[in-house]
């Protein structure tokens, strides 16, 4: 009998503080989101000096920008979702853009051709048709909110989304096939196989911030599906700021709050009582014996999340400045696999082993299912007469721990065939928190923070014994 108990305690704490954001006609590579373009009059000459203003729809952020000499701008480390982009220049009709979708580390260029008119006048466009990409040449894929909340995921694992990107699939760390194995807590890792290139060669960042174990690079911290805004998962020609691995780049962005209160209760369950029955687990039963019931399956995975405007009646109203997210997620699950085993008789308990001077014979070859089995007196060298160890030859310690082992449920043809089997629980126990908090000093200067804990228990039994709980013998011990 063994059991087995993890625990698991992960610390996340991310800072970004946007400082000076001037305007400059070179562009630098960032891990951030950015929205840039060029300002341009009905000739495609280059309007300098024209005033650009970008407005976060979710929390009312607002950031302004002068076009340089060459009609560019450029808005570095912008938060994803949706943006209005405005722009205006004298002699020029000012013009909107709004629907500006901005994904993870995606570069959005919104381009403008201002007409010639009074400031007074406003030409607005949607920018739902704007999906050329062309600021670099990085493959990859980002799954955006929508896929992450609405399509069904055995397990509730970003893993299962991640192998949408073309190239990639399931690393050996998370079960290889489906993704609900791992180590030590089974469905709680992201483990991604890119291109050819191993697990171990993949890099992981939640927030901009390494979120992966040094040693085997799966996450230490797997958030809840419902506290992920979106994740972008590259496979390759990333950039050079990506260089802590060759295999997938795995960007998770979680969220954040926004000037509306949301909230979201969920709870997912799975059971045996809709699944087909183990083939194997009544395959060749003996005769006689009372037929054992279908493994067990159990999994209840619960919480919430909410968010909201940091809000204190009479002392603080952060709307456009101060936002919170909270997010928990349990899980609780009881999983049965089939085990057999073999156990020792009565008589061999006792020292009685001449059965092994005369095996069965196998009904499908005629021959004995092994050769006969000799045991021989250590002192002497000399084989035991007819393969009995006298009564006094057997130490009381080794008869005192022969009592621990379980008993046979069944005996086979082949005395040394599997004794005993049945479904043995691996049953686990999660509790998963996520905090962040983000606060707008200025145009140019933010700030947020934000803490991730995993407290992750798994209890595994190997026995099969016939004498505790039904065929069961679990200990939920350590």
């Amino acid at each position: 009998m063994q059991g087995r108990t993890q625990r698991i305690l992960s610390l996340g704490f991310g800072v970004l503080l946007l400082a000076g954001m001037a305007v400059d006609p070179l562009f630098g590579q960032t891990t951030s989101s950015e929205i840039l373009g060029l300002v341009t009059d009905p000739s495609a000459a280059a309007i300098p000096g024209a005033r650009v203003r970008v407005t976060r729809v979710a929390t009312g952020e607002a950031r302004n920008a002068m076009t340089s000499a060459s009609g560019e701008y450029s808005f570095p480390a912008v938060d994803i979702g949706d943006w209005t982009v405005h722009v205006e220049a004298q002699g020029f009709k000012s013009q909107t853009v709004s629907g500006v979708r901005v994904e993870t580390q995606q570069k959005a260029r919104i381009n403008f051709t201002l007409e010639v008119g009074a400031l007074t006048e406003t030409v607005e466009v949607s920018a739902q048709a704007i999906t050329l990409k062309t600021e670099d040449a990085t493959v990859g894929q980002v799954i955006e909110h929508k896929r992450i909340t609405e399509l069904p995921l055995n397990g509730r694992n970003l893993t299962q989304l991640a192998v949408m990107v073309a190239g990639v699939q399931y690393g050996s760390r998370t079960g290889g096939a489906d993704g609900q194995g791992g180590f030590p807590i089974p469905g709680s890792g992201i483990s991604v196989i890119a291109n050819g290139q191993r697990e171990i060669n993949q890099n992981i960042l939640l927030d901009g911030v390494d979120a992966k174990e040094p040693r085997t690079h799966i996450t230490v911290f797997t958030p809840s599906i419902e506290a992920v805004e979106e994740f972008k998962v590259q496979t390759s020609s990333y950039s050079a700021e990506f260089g802590q691995g060759g295999g997938a780049q795995v960007q998770i962005t979680m969220k954040s709050g926004t000037n509306n209160f949301h909230g979201t209760i969920f709870e997912f369950l799975r059971n045996d009582k809709l699944d087909a029955e183990n083939y194997f687990l009544n395959f060749q039963r003996p005769a006689g014996l009372a037929r054992a019931p279908k493994d067990r399956l159990r999994r209840n995975q619960f919480g919430a999340v909410v968010s909201g405007p940091v809000y204190i009646p009479r002392l603080y109203n952060g709307k456009n400045r101060t936002f919170w997210a909270f997010d928990y997620e349990g899980r609780r699950e009881t999983v049965e696999r089939l085990l057999e085993r073999w156990y020792p008789s009565q008589d061999f308990r006792n020292g009685n082993f001449s059965a092994l001077l005369t095996p069965a014979t196998n009904p499908a070859t005629g021959r004995p299912f092994r050769n006969p089995v000799l045991i021989f007196d250590p002192n002497t060298g000399v084989a035991f007469p007819n393969n009995i160890i006298p009564a006094s030859r057997l130490h009381p310690g080794a008869l005192n721990v022969i009592k621990l082992i379980p008993a046979q449920q069944f005996q086979q043809a082949d005395i040394l065939d599997n004794t005993n089997r049945a479904a043995v629980p691996s049953i686990i126990s999660q509790n998963q928190y996520f905090a962040r908090v983000d606060h707008l000093f200025s145009e140019s200067d933010k700030v947020f923070g934000r803490i991730a804990i995993d407290r992750s228990r798994r209890d595994e039994d190997y026995a099969v014994s016939s004498s505790c709980n039904g065929g069961l013998c679990y200990d939920e011990s350590f």
